[in-house]
C-alpha cells in the first residue's frame, strides 16, 4: 500500500475482472433481471437516469424499500445548497439539525463543525464515501470543499454504515457528486459577493447510456470581508475590511463511467483542488499572522458495483488522496498593524497522502434479508517540515510517519413483517504504526497498534405508510489521530504517543412523519463517552516553549444529550414553503481536574446549547422565487485566559430573489447577514456584516 503503482496495478486486475464478467454476462443478467423484478431489490444503477444524483457515491441505503435502508439520514439536496447561496460545505450544513457550524474564527482560518455535541474531528467527511479528512489530525478546512458539482450530502448523526470505517464516532458526512442524465448537458454561472469576492463555474456532461462523463471546473477569490457597519475599531483592526481574510479555491472535477448494463457500473473520478486562505487574528489583542499560500488537495479515485447473480453484488472503492498544506507563520500582529516576533515564525508544511481500499460484498437472501461484509484499508504517509525563517529561532524539522488502518465489517438487515424491520452491524478497527522518522532521534513513539470495535443496532417500527419510529444503540471507537500522539503544536505541547482511543454509547429515539406536503421529524439523544481527550497542564519547562506546557490524556468520561424537532411544510400546492428545525444540546466531563484551561467540566465549551433554522421559499410564478434563511445560536462558553466567558446570542437573516425569464436562465439577488450584525464566536474574531450578492446561471 506504500506504492502508489502497486495501487494502481490492483485497480487495473479488479476493474478487468469486473468488466470481463459483465461483458460475459450481459445478457444473462438483462434476462434475469426481467424474470426476477419482483423479488430482486432494485440496483442503484436502475435509479442512475431518474435525476442528476450519482447513486454509486452513496453509502447508506436511503428512500428505497431495502431493509437497510437507513431512515435517520439527513439529506441536503442540491436545491438546498442553492436555497441558501452556500459557496461551500461548512455553509450549506448551517440548516440541518443537530449540526453546528462555527465560521472561520481562529487563527487557523477556517470553520468548525459539531454534530450532537461531537466535534470536527469526531466526524468523518467523503466524497462519494472516499474519506477527505487531513491525513494527519483530521482538522480538516471544510470551507475548501466547493458545493460546484455536488447533487447531495448525506449526513449520519446517529447509526452509522460501518462501511464508512473507523472514527466516525460523531457521525459521518458524505458528499455525493452529480452524475449527467441527458446527452448533452451544460452549465454555467458568474456570482458577485460584496466586498470584492467572484465566484465562477462551469460545467459540460453527456450520458450516452453505456458511458458518460462529465468535467467541470469553479473557482472563488475573495479579498475580504467587510466587517459590521457596528463594529468598533480597535488598535488591530480597523473598520470595513477584515485584514487577512482573502480566501482563494480552485476546484476541477472530472467524471468518467461505464454501464455494460443495469447490474454494473464503473467510474473513474478525479478532484483538484487548490486553495489559498489567510488566518483570523483576535481583533483586541492581536495574535498569530498567519498565511496558507497553498491548501491544495488531489483525490483520484475509481468506484465499481457489479451485481453477479440475484443475491450476489460487489461494490468497489480504491483512492488516492493527497494533501499539500503549507502555511507561513509571520510572527504575531502588534497594535498599530505591525508584525513583531513571537511564536514560530516560518513555513510549516504538510506533504501528506493516502492510499485506500474499500471492498463490500452484499448477500440478498431475499428482498426481505440482506447481508455485507468487507474490508476498509487506508494507508496514511505523513512528510511534515518546519522551517525557520531567517533570523528567527527553531530548527529545520522534518518528521515522516506512515501508518495502516484496517476496518473489517459486517451488517445484517431483515424484514420481519410489514411494520418492523432491523439493522445491526459490527467492526474491527485496528492502527499499526509502520515506521516513524523524527529530527528527534530519541523520540518515544509508543504504541505500535491500537484497536477498537463499533457494535450498532437500530430497529424500525412503521404502523403507516408514512411513519416511523426507531430507536438505536451503538458502541463505536475513536482511534487518536497521529497529530493526538505526536504533535508538539508549536513546543507547547509534551508528546504523549500512548494515549488510550475514545470511546462511546450512542443511544437515540425518534419518530418520523412524511404524508403528503408534511414532513415532521423528532429525535431525542445521549451520548456516554468514555476516555475522552483533554488538554493537562504540565510543569514550566517539561516542553520547548518552557511555559503554557500542556499533554494530552484521557479523561475518564463524559456525556452528552439533547433533542431536535424539524418541520417542512408546504402550501398551495408548494407555493410557499416553510421549514423549521431546532436543536438542543448539552454536554459536560466528569473529571477534568487538571486541565491546562482551568475547567471543571461543567459547563460546555464552544457550542451552543441552543440552536434554531428557518428557511421559507415563495414561488407565486414559476418564473419567480423569494427565499428567505433565518439562524439562531444561544450564548457559547468559551476559556480566555482560563476565566470563563460568553458571547450574545446570534441572530442572522439571509435573502434572495430568483428570476428566470426562461427556464434556464436565472438571475439572483440576494444578501447575507442583511440585518448587518456585529457578532463573534469567540472574543476578538469578528465575522462577516452585510454582504449583497448578485449572480447569473444557465443551464441547458
Amino acid at each position: 500500500m506504500k506504492n502508489p503503482k502497486l495501487s494502481l496495478a490492483l485497480i487495473g486486475v479488479l476493474l478487468g475482472a469486473n468488466l470481463a464478467f459483465a461483458d460475459e454476462e450481459v445478457s444473462q443478467s438483462s434476462a434475469q433481471s426481467n424474470t426476477n423484478q419482483s423479488t430482486t431489490p432494485p440496483l442503484q444503477s436502475e435509479k442512475s437516469h431518474t435525476d442528476k444524483v450519482y447513486n454509486l457515491g452513496h453509502i447508506e441505503a436511503m428512500g428505497d424499500s431495502s431493509p437497510d435502508t437507513n431512515s435517520t439520514v439527513t439529506n441536503v439536496t442540491a436545491q438546498d445548497i442553492e436555497n441558501s447561496s452556500s459557496q461551500n460545505v461548512a455553509e450549506a450544513l448551517r440548516y440541518t439539525p443537530g449540526v453546528f457550524i462555527q465560521p472561520a474564527g481562529s487563527q487557523r482560518g477556517e470553520p468548525s463543525i459539531g454534530i450532537r455535541g461531537y466535534s470536527t474531528t469526531h466526524i468523518g467527511l467523503f466524497i462519494d464515501g472516499i474519506p477527505v479528512h487531513s491525513v494527519y489530525d483530521r482538522q480538516t478546512d471544510w470551507a475548501q470543499f466547493s458545493t460546484f458539482g455536488i447533487s447531495e450530502i448525506n449526513v449520519s448523526k446517529g447509526y452509522t454504515s460501518p462501511v464508512y470505517g473507523m472514527n466516525t464516532l460523531g457521525g459521518a458526512v458524505n458528499i455525493v457528486t452529480s452524475k449527467p442524465k441527458d446527452k448533452l448537458e451544460l452549465a454555467g454561472g458568474y456570482t458577485f459577493v460584496s466586498n470584492n469576492e467572484n465566484r465562477a463555474f462551469s460545467q459540460v456532461g453527456s450520458n450516452m447510456g453505456k458511458y458518460y462523463f462529465q468535467l467541470g471546473y469553479a473557482y472563488t477569490d475573495r479579498d475580504s470581508y467587510n466587517l459590521s457597519n457596528r463594529f468598533t475599531p480597535t488598535a488591530y483592526q480597523d473598520k470595513g475590511e477584515k485584514r487577512n481574510s482573502y480566501y482563494k479555491n480552485h476546484t476541477l472535477r472530472a467524471k468518467l463511467g461505464f454501464e455494460p448494463n443495469e447490474n454494473h457500473e464503473y467510474s473513474l473520478n478525479l478532484i483538484y483542488q487548490k486553495g489559498e486562505k489567510g488566518g483570523m487574528y483576535n481583533a483586541n489583542t492581536g495574535g498569530n499572522f498567519w498565511k496558507w499560500p497553498h491548501y491544495d488537495k488531489i483525490t483520484a479515485y475509481v468506484l465499481g458495483n457489479s451485481r453477479f447473480n440475484d443475491m450476489i453484488s460487489l461494490n468497489s472503492r480504491i483512492y488516492y488522496d493527497r494533501f499539500y498544506n503549507e502555511l507561513e507563520a509571520l510572527g504575531r500582529l502588534q497594535a498599530g498593524g505591525g508584525i513583531g516576533n513571537g511564536g514560530f515564525r516560518g513555513l510549516s508544511i504538510y506533504d501528506d497522502y493516502a492510499l485506500g481500499i474499500i471492498e463490500t460484498l452484499s448477500v440478498d437472501f431475499d428482498e426481505d434479508k440482506s447481508l455485507k461484509v468487507g474490508i476498509n484499508l487506508k494507508n496514511d504517509n505523513i512528510n511534515h517540515t518546519d522551517k525557520p525563517l531567517p533570523g528567527a529561532s527553531g530548527t529545520n524539522d522534518n518528521d515522516k510517519i506512515n501508518d495502516l488502518s484496517t476496518s473489517l465489517f459486517a451488517e445484517y438487515a431483515q424484514r420481519v413483517n410489514s411494520l418492523f424491520r432491523f439493522v445491526v452491524n459490527g467492526s474491527y478497527d485496528r492502527n499499526d504504526l509502520l515506521s516513524t522518522k523524527f529530527t528527534n532521534p530519541n523520540t518515544d513513539t509508543g504504541l505500535k497498534h491500537m484497536q477498537g470495535w463499533t457494535l450498532q443496532g437500530i430497529a424500525y417500527l412503521s404502523p403507516t405508510d408514512w411513519s416511523t419510529i426507531y430507536a438505536n444503540i451503538g458502541k463505536k471507537s475513536k482511534l487518536p489521530t497521529l497529530k493526538d500522539r505526536f504533535s508538539q503544536t508549536w513546543g507547547q505541547r509534551v508528546r504523549n504517543p500512548n494515549i488510550m482511543p475514545e470511546s462511546a454509547l450512542n443511544y437515540e429515539l425518534g419518530f418520523k412523519l412524511d404524508y403528503e406536503s408534511t414532513h415532521f421529524s423528532i429525535a431525542a439523544f445521549y451520548n456516554n463517552i468514555n476516555n475522552m481527550l483533554i488538554a493537562a497542564a504540565m510543569p514550566d519547562g517539561s516542553c520547548s516553549a518552557n511555559t503554557g506546557c500542556v499533554r494530552l490524556e484521557n479523561a475518564k468520561e463524559g456525556y452528552a444529550y439533547g433533542a431536535e424537532v424539524s418541520l417542512k411544510q408546504g402550501f398551495l400546492d408548494e407555493k410557499i414553503v416553510f421549514n423549521v428545525n431546532y436543536t438542543y444540546t448539552e454536554k459536560k466531563t466528569t473529571n477534568t481536574k487538571g486541565s491546562s484551561y482551568g475547567v471543571d467540566g461543567s459547563r460546555i465549551l464552544d457550542y451552543p446549547n441552543h440552536i434554531a433554522n428557518a428557511n421559507l421559499v415563495i414561488s407565486p410564478i414559476k418564473q419567480f422565487d423569494f427565499i428567505a434563511n433565518a439562524i439562531f445560536q444561544s450564548k457559547q462558553w468559551y476559556v480566555s485566559n482560563g476565566i470563563y466567558a460568553q458571547n450574545n446570542d446570534i441572530f442572522l437573516l439571509d435573502v434572495k430573489l430568483n428570476y428566470r425569464p426562461i427556464q434556464s436562465l436565472q438571475f439572483s439577488l440576494g444578501a447575507y447577514n442583511l440585518l448587518d450584525r456585529n457578532y463573534y464566536y469567540d472574543s476578538g474574531y469578528y465575522q462577516a456584516g452585510r454582504r449583497i450578492l448578485a449572480g447569473v446561471e444557465y443551464k441547458f
